[in-house]
């Protein structure tokens, strides 16, 4: 697992192993996403995601919360990657 940061960008990235790990997961927020997320995200946040729309086939998820204006994909305040869509992966990269 490695942790990275700056002052602008969060990332979280855990990667496979061997051929019989399934544990991928990439995490992105920027310090702007953050703020979304703490001013907006304590009453509803809604969780998209697309599938098989790469040759990776790995579904890309986008946590977008309501602000003042609208709910757009411009209100977006995380992105993660992962190989498995179980709850415990999605809790995990929510985390």
């Amino acid at each position: 697992m490695q942790r990275l940061s700056s002052a602008e960008h969060q990332y979280f990235l855990r990667t496979v192993e061997n051929e019989h790990d399934d544990n991928f997961l990439v995490v992105h927020q920027s310090l702007a996403q953050k703020g979304l997320m703490e001013r907006y995200g304590n009453e509803i946040c809604l969780l998209d995601a697309t599938y098989k729309t790469s040759r990776y086939a790995l579904p890309l998820f986008l946590v977008v919360v309501p602000t003042n204006t609208s709910y757009q994909v411009s209100n977006t305040c995380k992105i993660f990657i992962t190989k498995n869509i179980t709850i415990e992966e999605i809790t995990g990269a929510m985390q």
